[in-house]
């Protein structure tokens, strides 16, 4: 059985350059744009169709961990939302967290069966979100956190809230997500 460990990418998996393109634009961008050029990637480098070694991808999160700390990674997964609510096309926080597993076949390739995300329902407003790939506990806390807020209904309270292994395990976090 396949458990994810952070920064460590599984053999011969390979991630879309989509994926990529979609982190480079961040709030924290002013320090993943260095590291992003470091490792040879400049914005028109990349081509959306095209795939690249996961290698590369998780190196550049590790050096971004490394020099920033967690939240140019929080700022990441709170990038990567907008594109892939609109390659889900829906418009709830529910309908967002039940396709999140489909995340593991639209931008990567070549993985383990058991890579990826998985959502447990708890009730309509209660999921629970568990991070089974090495993409760092940060970036999956900040696209569930930032989902979410997007998502809810207006006015909603929301809390996302992890409850296990973070923020600082080898090992994927589990979240819990509830909103009123």
């Amino acid at each position: 059985m396949y458990i994810a460990k952070q920064f460590q990418n599984p053999e011969q998996t390979e991630v879309l350059g989509n994926l990529i393109l979609s982190l480079q634009d961040n709030l924290e961008s002013y320090r993943t744009d260095a590291i992003f050029r470091k490792y040879g990637y400049e914005k028109d480098s990349i081509q959306p169709d095209e795939w690249y070694s996961g290698d590369i991808l998780f190196d550049i999160y590790k050096a971004i961990k490394e020099e920033g700390g967690s939240m140019p990674l929080v700022a990441m997964g709170k990038a990567s939302v907008e594109p892939t609510i609109q390659a889900f096309n829906v418009d709830t926080s529910q309908a967002f967290l039940m396709r999140l597993p489909d995340v593991s076949t639209m931008y990567v390739r070549n993985a383990p069966d058991e890579y990826g995300f998985n959502i447990t329902k708890i009730n309509e407003k209660h999921y629970k979100a568990y991070n089974n790939t090495p993409v760092p506990n940060d970036v999956f806390y900040g696209a569930i956190w930032e989902s979410v807020r997007v998502l809810k209904p207006k006015n909603a309270q929301f809390s996302v809230r992890p409850i296990k292994n973070y923020p600082n395990s080898d090992e994927g976090v589990v979240i819990e997500i509830e909103w009123d």
